[in-house]
């Protein structure tokens, strides 16, 4: 089974006015498509990996920065930007069918001014588009492409099409536009401003009885909106959301509520039994694409593996469950052994795609494959416990998800031997590997190595944590404005998430193992963040968004990556300076609408808002 783009799970968005509604109106009717020679014009700087794999295509792209607004304006074209990353399955998809396909690429370069961007280098540019694509479309993921008007603001999206699909789409766009451009620059104007209408927010007071509202009402999220049989949350496609679950572990020791601990159990059973979690080599990948966690999406993200590590091993010693915590410490030594780049820091993300370009390739077996490789217990093994005498679940193959842990086996003595025949056989085959070094990404390893440390007293975790502080604390001091390494090379612009990630993990290192160093860098990270990113509207993403769309925002919810600003209001509490503590509470009284209407998707902050320091006076 395989997912078209990725449905994103979403929040409630209200827009504040009816204009608001009728522009968009206008957008959504145009932006539907019909039925729900190598390149040498971009790239000079391939800052990532994702964007070095479309150098070939025939698309002539253009490198993403003002000259290529300024071209717009001047030539007065459209821009079709495209959005993705190197792990992500239809990103490659897309590629091949559309952007190597002579009519497709033919007609984009004689309509569009053309870019390719990784996400993951322009973070704040991907959630503003994704916005956008929620806003008019009604859903979002990738690929995203979205095409932007001569000024750069958005005027239609759209995620994953087939070739000819994905050309009638784009003739619709030119279509439209020819009729009147200057209209249709006016329409994408005021939608854009009205998507990212600014009012200064309102400030409440901080109390006890607010910290018990918000507590109040993310209980009652959680418990409506959980999977009472799959756990987790969500009845299409299942993602970990460790950030919420570890919310959720937070008011289960503040509530003792037991219902708040069977959501907890039934998710973290079922994601380290199930199709979520790599039983020949340990890693969890990034969801999965049905309500039952059986079919992963076959992408293994730093970010996912560095939260479910901190997740497991949390929420092991605190409902005494030592095999969770055997599951953080194993999903840890997979992440060292296989993310871990020679310059000290970890890679992104494994391909969902192998080397021929199929989707988890790598991972799935023919029959005939393992049936060759395992003797007739081992056959019996894989054919009981992981349903392998059955037909495949999944289009590709058959792939290990244990669905029968009661099977009278000796299990551990033939696991083993399966999973050494397996792996071994498995090894031969290639993966490839997103080298880009995030430095917030690590930063939420530096988390995951403390928590390990602190939770097993492992001197081995100790270890791990003073070497990648070392690395992350080296690269701030040689470039502190950059979001990572590429081949050597500093590449992205660091943005709210990058100060944020970095410095919560850094001031907890400090605290931890009494660093003067790191405690150092991480406040003057903090400080710095509250200037760039804070002021009377709320928190900016970024301040180098190149296209011209507000940012402000009252409060940024958690997803498959923590709050940002959650983070750093944490960092800033974790501190001890007064100046930044007052921040944090500043910041803290913003949003009290959010948090009483819509508790889950801001789940980090609801319980930050739980600490007593809070209400200390200062």
């Amino acid at each position: 089974m395989r997912l078209i783009g990725r449905q994103r799970l979403r929040k409630t968005n209200i827009l504040d006015s009816v204009q608001g509604l009728l522009l968009f109106s206008f957008l959504l009717i145009f932006s539907i498509a019909p039925y729900a020679s190598a390149n040498q014009s971009l790239i000079g700087d391939s800052v990532s990996p994702y964007v070095a794999m479309h150098e070939g295509d025939l698309v002539e792209w253009k490198s993403w920065d003002s000259s290529l607004l300024s071209q717009a304006k001047k030539e007065k074209q459209l821009i079709f930007l495209s959005i993705g990353y190197f792990s992500c399955y239809w990103c490659h998809v897309l590629q091949r069918e559309s952007f190597n396909n002579p009519k497709v690429a033919g007609y984009i370069n004689k309509h569009f001014i053309s870019t390719v961007v990784d996400r993951e280098v322009h973070v704040a540019l991907d959630a503003k588009l994704t916005s956008f694509a929620e806003h008019t479309i009604g859903r979002s993921g990738w690929p995203l492409n979205v095409i932007l008007t001569p000024d750069g603001y958005p005027l239609m999206a759209a995620i994953y099409y087939p070739p000819d699909q994905f050309h009638a789409w784009l003739k619709k766009v030119i279509g439209l536009w020819e009729t009147d451009p200057d209209y249709i620059r006016g329409i994408a104007k005021d939608a854009a401003n009205d998507l990212g209408y600014r009012m200064k927010p309102s400030s409440n007071q901080l109390d006890g009885k607010l910290a018990r509202d918000v507590l109040n009402q993310f209980v009652r999220e959680i418990k409506s909106s959980r999977d009472e049989f799959n756990g987790g949350f969500g009845d299409q496609s299942k993602f970990p959301l460790p950030a919420i679950l570890n919310a959720v572990l937070q008011a289960y020791e503040l509530t003792n509520d037991t219902v708040l601990k069977e959501v907890i159990a039934s998710s973290l059973d079922q994601m380290k039994s199930k199709g979520l979690r790599d039983h020949l080599q340990e890693g969890f990948f990034r969801y999965t694409t049905d309500p039952d966690w059986l079919i992963p999406h076959f992408e293994k993200m730093l970010y996912d593996n560095a939260q479910l590590i901190s997740l497991y091993m949390r929420a092991g010693k605190a409902l005494n469950r030592p095999d969770w915590i055997s599951v953080g410490e194993s999903t840890l030594m997979f992440v060292v052994e296989e993310f871990k780049s020679i310059e000290g820091g970890y890679y992104s993300s494994f391909s969902a795609v192998d080397e021929t370009g199929e989707e988890g390739g790598y991972y799935v077996w023919q029959s005939e494959q393992w049936q060759k490789l395992l003797d007739e217990k081992e056959n019996d093994f894989v054919n009981k416990l992981w349903g392998w005498g059955n037909p495949p679940m999944i289009e590709q193959g058959y792939y290990p998800v244990y669905l029968d842990n009661e099977a009278g086996f000796d299990e551990n003595a033939i696991k083993l031997s399966v999973i050494s025949k397996l792996r071994k056989a498995r090894d031969k085959r290639v993966l490839p590997i997103d080298k880009k070094i995030l430095f917030s990404w690590n930063a939420l390893l530096l988390q995951a190595f403390i928590d390990a440390f602190e939770i097993t007293g492992n001197n081995q975790y100790k270890k791990y944590s003073h070497e990648l502080a070392a690395f992350l604390q080296a690269k701030l001091e040689a470039n502190s404005s950059s979001k990572g390494i590429y081949n050597e090379e500093f590449v992205g612009h660091a943005d709210l998430q990058d100060y944020a990630f970095l410095a919560n993990a850094l001031i907890k290192y400090a605290n931890l193992f009494e660093s003067s160093e790191a405690y150092k860098i991480s406040v003057k990270l903090i400080e710095a963040a509250w200037s760039k990113y804070f002021g009377d509207f709320g928190w900016s993403l970024t301040d180098k968004l190149i296209v011209p769309l507000t940012q402000s925002e009252t409060i940024i919810a958690d997803g498959p990556l923590p709050s940002a600003s959650a983070s750093l209001i944490e960092a800033s509490m974790l501190s001890g300076k007064p100046h930044l503590i007052s921040k944090a509470k500043g910041a803290l009284k913003l949003g009290h609408n959010y948090l009483k209407s819509q508790a889950f998707w801001y789940a980090s902050q609801a319980l930050l808002l739980q600490n007593n320091k809070i209400y200390a006076k200062e």
